[in-house]
């Protein structure tokens, strides 16, 4: 919005070619809210008198569009890291077309993070129409030539490759983004705009039904056994986003049982805090459960 309104903000005495031949629109520097234009025509009935800045998790009640662009709406950390911020982004998405002039449009411009993220569900989506109501592009870097098609990606050459974005892009920068430690997953999403499966996806279970089965014991199996300890994990998350995963107290109590320490889970506490309320349910944990031992994560570390 910044750069859209510097096109359009006439300095004094010194306007631009572009803002002499469209002084109607020009503003002054210092008017109006920064993430908004308004348009200096409005008086005139025009369909849509201004232009806002906006985000997925802002509320747009009571807005309406005739143009909308979706620049990456969804990140790594936003609405792509697990199944309910996948569906909460769509969602949101949802809600904003919702607020879409009849006669309005919308573009979505945004990089492939995991299947069923909202650039996926909308590809999806547009195919299973017969009508095809959305215009898909899809830009990689670079196109894999047919002879080197059955090449895993870090062992192809320069020679098998036609970039895309010449002048820009050379082989060094994409050979050195192949082999970062993000990943060869990540440079699926990120320059081949590929959709890659989400970990969860990857996920399978080491265990049989009848071994899960034979594991389970009743509520009051560990009556009368001694209790050494009552322990806690707490697992915080990185952000107070609606969308975001939810900060949990994990609390257990520790038998013995046939010369083996055991541990009981006996409650699990969870919900999106800030750090401050999230202590405070903690310190009410130790209270509540004498907790004498607890391990708390952040940002992955114990």
């Amino acid at each position: 919005m910044k750069e859209f309104r510097g096109y359009l903000e006439a300095a004094p005495n010194s306007p631009t070619l572009f803002q002499q031949y469209f002084a109607e629109y020009t503003i002054a520097p210092d008017s109006g809210q920064s993430l908004i234009y308004d348009n200096p025509l409005a008086h005139l009935g025009l369909p849509q008198n201004s232009v806002e800045s906006s985000s997925m998790e802002s509320a747009n009640t009571g807005s309406r569009f005739d143009f909308c662009i979706f620049d990456d709406p969804i990140s790594r950390d936003n609405g792509t890291a697990n199944e309910e911020q996948r569906a909460a982004a769509v969602s949101k998405h949802s809600s904003v077309m919702a607020l879409r002039e009849p006669s309005g449009f919308a573009l979505n411009i945004q990089t492939p993070w995991v299947q069923g993220d909202l650039g996926d569900v909308m590809i999806k989506r547009n195919e299973e129409d017969p009508e095809r109501p959305l215009a898909v592009r899809v830009d990689p870097v670079m196109e894999i030539r047919p002879e080197a098609a059955d090449k895993p990606l870090l062992d192809l050459k320069e020679g098998d490759v036609v970039f895309n974005f010449l002048p820009k892009l050379n082989w060094k920068f994409v050979r050195d983004e192949m082999r970062s430690p993000e990943g060869i997953d990540f440079f699926k999403t990120q320059y081949m705009t590929e959709w890659v499966e989400s970990e969860e996806s990857k996920w399978t279970p080491t265990f049989t039904l009848a071994e899960l089965e034979a594991k389970v014991r009743p509520i009051n199996f560990f009556e009368g056994k001694t209790v050494v300890r009552t322990v806690a994990a707490l697992d915080t998350a990185n952000s107070e986003s609606i969308t975001a995963d939810l900060s949990s107290i994990c609390v257990a109590r520790v038998f013995e049982h046939e010369g083996k320490s055991v541990a009981l889970i006996i409650d699990v506490i969870a919900g999106q805090w800030r750090y401050s309320k999230l202590a405070e349910k903690f310190v009410d944990a130790c209270e509540k459960y004498g907790i004498k031992q607890a391990v708390i994560e952040k940002n992955g570390i114990p």
